[in-house]
């Protein structure tokens, strides 16, 4: 509990109902200008609901992260800083693309240029030669997190519960190993994604509020950027770094994989959205959202909590047993979940049996 500052803790204690108020006034606004997302064939969403949710995230992150700044500034975490200002970058092109959808093409640059600053961190801070030589895969981990976690973002609540989760995870890991920044600004992420979620996904009712690509982008890129320095430069093992970070993530990759194999086997582009994710298919099953959302969630804490217990042994074979079990688990899964295409009428949830012609739901996100 020492690895913290008074003024860091003090920063704790705010980002939460920092970001409620955020998150409200971001309602209000949106109601009241129009900035609402409106219901379509693709889309789940079944009526109006206030957009850029994903200001109040990352606002909540950016300001109250700063008590962190002169510590991070002092003991050259540069690759810190850099995510930091990164995180700033890709914020500004994905809430570019919430007020006007962006080229594909377009928007990749966008991400990779907001992460420049990240990977130059990472070369001040990190001089060896196996952090230098590894700057094309954080890239790639990179982009492919910012657009998971963007895909996945396609009911309530789940894009920023399953962020939530995973930065809990790994602020957990960073007060066990000692590490004040991964500790800190995990925690705090988690925090602002709670806020967020108590309108984006309520005990009763469907979503206020969406996060839009702002708030998505940016919690792919901070999970990335903390993966990679929280963990991948700490833990000893080559096999640790690699397959820890994958695991405390192994939800999003698991999406984007279900819906990338799908949609090329039936000859359809990876960019176009649809309500075919895991999550569509878990309520084709007869589940209600929440519940679909809450078996997502579990699954979360079960592999990232499995991941750091088996990284915390210092045994990569404990590690590669648990990626190769969640491996196979994932696969049952998949192909369980690729049977299913549209809702199963038997269910109890009315949002369920909202089915039209076709036999398809109105809505959907994603």
């Amino acid at each position: 509990m020492n690895l913290l500052t008074s003024g860091e803790w003090l920063s704790l204690g705010v980002a939460f109902p920092l970001s409620l108020i955020l998150t409200r006034t971001l309602i209000f606004l949106a109601q009241k200008q129009g900035w609402v997302a409106k219901p379509k064939a693709d889309r789940w969403h079944q009526k109006p609901t206030a957009l850029y949710g994903g200001v109040a995230i990352v606002l909540t992150f950016l300001l109250t992260s700063l008590t962190f700044m002169p510590r991070m500034i002092s003991q050259e975490r540069f690759d810190l800083i850099g995510l930091l200002i990164g995180g700033l970058a890709i914020f500004g092109v994905g809430l570019r693309d919430d007020i006007k959808p962006l080229n594909p093409f377009v928007k990749m640059v966008g991400q990779s240029m907001a992460l420049t600053p990240y990977l130059v961190g990472m070369v001040l801070t990190h001089k060896a030669p196996l952090y230098v030589f590894s700057l094309p895969l954080i890239v790639f981990w990179t982009l492919a997190l910012m657009n998971s976690l963007n895909m996945l973002d396609n009911m309530d609540g789940l894009s920023a519960g399953v962020s939530a989760i995973f930065a809990g995870l790994i602020a957990f890991y960073g007060f066990e190993t000692g590490s004040p920044f991964v500790a800190g600004l995990g925690l705090l992420l988690a925090l602002s994604c709670l806020g967020f979620l108590f309108f984006n996904l309520p005990i009763k009712g469907s979503a206020k509020i969406f996060m839009g690509d702002c708030g998505s982008m940016f919690l792919g890129i901070l999970a990335a950027g903390l993966t990679v320095s929280g963990i991948s430069v700490t833990t000893p093992h080559l096999m640790n770094k690699v397959l820890v970070p994958i695991l405390l993530l192994a939800v999003p990759l698991f999406d984007t994989a279900l819906v990338v194999i799908i949609r090329k086997r039936e000859g359809r582009s990876v960019s176009q959205g649809g309500r075919d994710h895991s999550s569509h298919r878990l309520v084709y099953t007869g589940r209600s959202d929440k519940q679909t959302v809450g078996i997502l969630f579990g699954l979360e804490l079960l592999t990232g909590a499995a991941a750091l217990i088996a990284e915390r042994t210092q045994y990569p074979a404990a590690t590669l047993g648990v990626f190769l079990v969640a491996l196979v688990g994932f696969r049952a899964f998949g192909i369980y979940l690729s049977r299913f295409a549209q809702p199963v009428l038997t269910t109890a949830s009315s949002q369920t049996k909202a089915v039209v012609r076709d036999g398809r739901r109105t809505g959907v996100r994603g």
